[in-house]
């Protein structure tokens, strides 16, 4: 399922199975702002198998997307960068993320800055209130350079401002960090 330079999605209740590329995917190009995006009692399977993709991806570049909500997902078996992946570049401003109530687990991936949920940033791209609680992330094996349960990063001058993380449950995964903020100078 894919959202490409629109505003308003409800993605709710579905199964879905053994996808190369990934299962949900909000994606930006920068024609036009895009928010309002509810990603919530999902379930997918053994997605994001052929590559660099996340089995639940919110994607922009030179972009602005808001006002998005990932709740009460569950994602089990799989590979690519994880299970939920949200990842800014170039002028790209996120806000307002709301990742709750999910459930990640036996993933396995040997991509760098992999992890159950992350949250990446590069360029120049911002990335303002994100809210990031009450998640499970359990028995995934992660082997890349910067890998976590949960991870936070960003290279180059991207910026990160108010990240809250909290009451997650990250247990039984082989990686690096249980819980990773690295990478980018700017983080307030």
């Amino acid at each position: 399922i894919a959202a490409e330079d629109v505003t308003g999605a409800v993605i709710r209740n579905n199964y879905i199975l053994n996808n190369p590329m990934g299962g949900i995917a909000i994606l930006g190009s920068g024609a036009v702002p895009m928010s309002n995006f509810s990603i919530t009692g999902n379930t997918l399977e053994n997605n994001a198998t052929g590559g660099r993709y996340g089995s639940i991806e919110v994607y922009g570049y030179d972009t602005e997307i808001s006002n998005v909500s990932i709740t009460n997902n569950t994602i089990d078996t799989g590979s690519g960068m994880g299970g939920i992946v949200v990842g800014a570049l170039g002028d790209s401003v996120f806000s307002d993320f709301n990742i709750t109530g999910n459930t990640v687990q036996n993933l396995n991936t040997a991509y760098d800055l992999a992890g159950g949920i992350v949250v990446g940033g590069q360029d120049y791209a911002v990335l303002n209130n994100f809210t990031i609680s009450g998640n499970t992330v359990d028995a995934n094996a992660f082997y890349g350079a910067y890998d976590g349960g949960i991870g936070v990063g960003g290279v180059e001058y991207a910026s990160f401002n108010n990240f809250t993380i909290s009451g997650n449950t990250v247990t039984n995964n082989i990686a690096t960090e249980g819980i990773a903020f690295s990478g980018s100078d700017y983080v307030y």
